[in-house]
């Protein structure tokens, strides 16, 4: 069956997760201790239980594949570890509005060299577009725009739209729907177990895509197909005749 559609995630197979949200996340943790009183807690020892170690995201972790919801549940478990209690529900709201807060310093660069091009010869083949995110619209919109690319998708699916986020298949069924299509057309792009199991509950063939030996291992457990970046895609279309 042809492929008529390619699903992305932002974070990671889009943009470099590491530049990006390691900048951001290091930043909005140091506001999160303080206006909690968390002195003696270090920014490393919560990036350490979000999923981070020397500067890289494990593709499995929270800070890669969970809603900012998440993050604030694992802040919160994090600082109970250090004797502290809080009321869930306020760490969420805080978690979340320092790292709105700080979106604009996150450093965007591409997961390759000319990544619109690379976008735009795939659409060139007549395959429609789309990203499929956990993040927000207002971070995805500010990101994609940073890069150049916010334009050249046929749609974009976030956390907090009106339908439902990853893993969860809906945005599958919804790209479906509107564009007559079956979900042996479409595929999934993506850098997480997350983006795995939502290609595997809306029943799409799943590329992975990571630039790490250990994140590489990873996902040979998950997918058979793992790319070092994601203009390597045209040519594995081209050679599966997919």
């Amino acid at each position: 069956m042809k492929t008529k559609a390619i699903m992305f995630d932002k974070d990671g197979t889009l943009i470099d997760f590491d530049a990006f949200w390691i900048t951001i996340s290091t930043i909005a943790i140091k506001d999160i201790l303080k206006e909690l009183g968390c002195n003696d807690v270090s920014a490393e020892n919560i990036l350490s239980v979000l999923g981070v170690e020397d500067g890289i995201t494990s593709i499995d972790g929270i800070l890669c594949s969970s809603t900012y919801s998440k993050i604030g549940d694992n802040i919160n478990y994090a600082l109970s570890k250090c004797g502290y209690t809080f009321d869930l529900e306020r760490v969420r709201s805080i978690t979340m509005d320092a790292f709105a807060r700080h979106v604009d310093k996150g450093i965007a660069k591409g997961t390759c060299d000319n990544i619109r091009e690379v976008l735009l010869k795939i659409k060139e083949e007549g395959i429609k577009i789309f990203v499929v995110t956990s993040d927000r619209l207002f971070t995805t919109e500010k990101s994609l725009k940073k890069l150049g690319i916010f334009d050249v998708f046929d749609g974009i699916y976030t956390d907090d739209g009106d339908i439902a986020p990853k893993p969860k298949p809906d945005c599958i069924y919804d790209i479906c729907k509107k564009f007559s299509l079956s979900p042996d057309e479409i595929i999934m792009v993506g850098d997480t177990i997350n983006d795995v199991n939502f290609a595997k509950n809306g029943a799409v063939k799943m590329i992975g895509v990571a630039k790490g030996e250990k994140n590489r291992e990873r996902f040979l457990k998950q997918t058979e197909i793992v790319l070092p970046d994601i203009s390597y895609i045209l040519d594995y279309l081209k050679e599966n005749a997919l």
